[in-house]
């Protein structure tokens, strides 16, 4: 029997602390995407009808900018090479919006690389933004 109490004791001891620990912890805010329609004509489709901008463009500069609610954004300097849809000329380097690379939910940029881009306009700053849930791919990744 002494065993027994000693055991709950310790689940009892354990089940507080995780509950401490959960009740105080860091706000998460990690990114959750619904699946891609695996039918490709299907995806381009309603990619159409849900991004403001669909372009492929070479990546020139990633800069650090001001800070929101979800991180750090960065401002990333593209330079259109094909636009599909959203007006942007090209040759004409223009600038996207992302959040810092990680769990809130920014894209992951590299220098130099040839991107597919779908982007949203941010209906208050004007600006173009671009999340990991973005069908967004880097154009020799592009499927």
């Amino acid at each position: 029997m002494p065993k027994l109490k000693k055991t709950l004791s310790f689940l009892v001891i354990s089940l507080i602390a995780v509950a401490q620990f959960t009740a105080f912890a860091p706000k998460a805010q990690a990114c959750s995407c619904a699946e891609p329609d695996p039918d490709p004509q299907k995806m381009v489709q309603e990619a159409w009808t849900e991004y403001d901008a669909i372009f492929s463009g070479t990546i020139t500069s990633l800069e650090i900018g001001g800070s929101s609610s979800f991180g750090d954004e960065i401002q990333v300097s593209i330079t259109p090479i094909d636009v599909w849809k959203g007006g942007l000329e090209k040759n004409n380097k223009t600038s996207i919006r992302t959040q810092e690379y990680g769990d809130t939910c920014g894209y992951e940029f590299e220098v130099g690389e040839l991107y597919i881009v779908y982007a949203l306009k941010n209906s208050e700053t004007g600006y173009l933004t671009i999340n990991s849930c973005s069908p967004t791919k880097k154009l020799a990744n592009a499927s």
